[in-house]
């Protein structure tokens, strides 16, 4: 299905809190 607005705004989100490994986690759980 790919990415969603709600996807989009957690990994925004992680990246804004500099939790790059957060960031990375949301990528790769799809």
């Amino acid at each position: 299905m790919g990415f969603n607005d709600i996807e989009k705004n957690m990994l925004a989100l992680e990246l804004a809190r500099g939790n790059v490994g957060g960031a990375v986690n949301a990528l790769l759980s799809e």
